[in-house]
């Protein structure tokens, strides 16, 4: 029983077959090759219409969240003195990310800032040189969603630019695209694709073409050289990101999970796996477990994280029992999807027991 979504989540038998696709399609010489590139165009655009963003161009796809965090933090002209600032407690990946701005004489402000009180600690942290605020929609540690929207608003009122993982609500619950300037996300938790993948979406509205510091030959146009020089053109957009080939196995296999996730609809999935979600949170309550994530809808996503130093032994007997959840951390976290069922929870339930 797979309650892991926001960690491995299972690869669909669409998937499967995807690779093999693929393969037929590496195969087919020039003929193949059109197919891989026009499969890249339409999982771009099945993203765009995903994410309720209506120029799919702002979407690129790099190695993974890391990398596509990493590239679009380094495409932005940072000024020496200038700060970011990130949680403490955030994926690490989105903080490593400010981290490696140092070079740029960037300075990184990390917070230890209390999980009900989010958005407020980062605003106070800002100030006349605050560039960024990086931050997750949903922690992957304790499951809260932060109000993002708010967020981003008061930010833009004093000047702050807002880069804004996704990984652990994409794909089973709406992603606030219009507030972010910056936004990431992998491809093979929610979104029921693989490794491989990482969703980079750039605002060009607002924070202009992207001055990416690399080039390649799948990121330009118009490309010519001579014994004077080098001439090019950036593509428009997040493809500027793209310096190569992408991963295009695992671009079929996203096609896949983006077709299992149409089948059932968007907001059927997010309004089944938070109802099942919620019921799983207030039995674990009632049992006595010490539940992390908040009881509000609107403050939490589909993750219920119970706060435990013994998460990694109850991760290994439910696992023996067939059972899949997320450990580490000083947390046990269960991810429900929307291919999940009150079954699964009764199951997981009789298998936990009381603290």
């Amino acid at each position: 029983m797979h309650l892991l979504s926001g960690g491995e989540a299972p690869l669909p038998r669409a998937g499967i077959a995807a690779y093999s696709r693929y393969a037929t399609d590496k195969g087919d010489g020039i003929f193949g090759r059109r197919r891989l590139e026009a499969k890249l165009d339409e999982v771009r655009g099945r993203l765009a219409l995903l994410m309720g963003i209506e120029q799919r161009e702002r979407i690129g796809f790099l190695a993974s969240a890391s990398a596509a965090l990493t590239a679009a933090l380094n495409a932005i002209d940072w000024r020496e003195g200038d700060n970011v600032v990130a949680l403490a407690d955030d994926f690490p990946s989105v903080v490593l990310a400010g981290a490696g701005l140092a070079r740029f004489g960037v300075a990184l402000r990390v917070l230890d800032a209390n999980p009900d009180a989010v958005e407020d600690a980062l605003l106070a942290a800002i100030d006349s040189r605050t560039r960024l605020v990086l931050v997750s929609h949903v922690s992957y540690r304790h499951g809260r969603r932060h109000d993002i929207a708010g967020l981003a608003l008061r930010l833009r009122q004093r000047g702050v630019a807002l880069a804004l993982d996704v990984s652990h609500s994409l794909g089973v619950l709406p992603v606030p695209s219009d507030a972010a300037d910056i936004m990431v996300s992998c491809g093979h938790k929610f979104l029921l694709g693989s490794h491989g993948t990482g969703i980079l979406v750039w605002n060009e509205a607002r924070l202009g073409e992207p001055k990416s510091p690399a080039s390649g030959w799948f990121s330009v146009t118009d490309y010519a050289a001579a014994s004077n020089g080098v001439d090019f053109a950036p593509k428009r957009g997040a493809a500027a990101f793209e310096l190569g080939n992408p991963d295009f196995p695992a671009l079929y296999a996203l096609g896949a999970g983006l077709d299992v996730l149409a089948s059932a609809q968007a907001s059927a999935v997010a309004s089944h796996a938070m109802a099942l979600s919620g019921e799983l949170r207030n039995r674990l309550e009632r049992l006595g477990w010490p539940v992390w994530t908040p009881a509000e809808e609107e403050r939490r996503g589909t993750s219920i994280a119970l706060r435990t130093n013994h998460s990694v032994e109850l991760a290994t007997r439910l696992a023996e029992a067939r059972i899949l959840v997320a450990s580490g951390d000083g947390r046990l976290r269960i991810s429900v999807h929307g291919f999940n069922s009150m079954a699964d929870i009764e199951t997981l339930l009789v298998a936990l027991g009381a603290p």
